[in-house]
């Protein structure tokens, strides 16, 4: 099962919001991101 491209957006947003919130360090939501991006032919359909 794929995600539709926008609600991969939405995911990160979410995600981005969780981590600022839970105090993550910066390097490490880049990190997090930048794996989450590395992934996406994998997981988002156009």
């Amino acid at each position: 099962m794929k995600v539709i491209g926008p609600y991969s957006l939405i995911f990160l947003e979410h995600a981005g919001a969780t981590m600022k919130a839970l105090q993550i360090p910066q390097q490490e939501c880049d990190d997090v991101v930048a794996f989450v991006l590395s992934l996406k032919e994998d997981f988002v359909e156009a």
